[in-house]
């Protein structure tokens, strides 16, 4: 959640985050998750293993994002929320 809340506060929706010490790729899942596109360096061969396979299977959970409507909300007292079609899609490549 840290991490997703530091991307958003960061970059714009759809654009570009680069992490040049990726890790286990902490930055990169937060960038799915919030709609972002990650370029991730790691020159540590078992990291760089982790983290692919970190965002591999976070791409595979095929999960969408949520938009709030405040509006909807605030009429009916209570949140209500819809999905929106994500940047990329489970086979990886971007969506329409």
């Amino acid at each position: 959640m840290m991490f997703e809340r530091l991307v958003e506060m960061l970059s714009p929706v759809g654009g570009v985050v680069c992490d040049p010490f990726t890790g286990s790729g902490t930055t990169g899942i937060a960038c799915i998750r919030t709609g972002r596109k990650f370029i991730g360096i790691e020159k540590d061969d078992r990291y760089f293993d982790i983290a692919r396979n970190r965002l591999e299977k976070e791409l595979r959970q095929g999960r969408l994002p949520l938009e709030f409507d405040t509006h909807n909300a605030e009429a009916h007292g209570r949140a209500v929320a819809r999905t929106v079609q994500p940047l990329v899609g489970s086979s990886g490549s971007e969506g329409p």
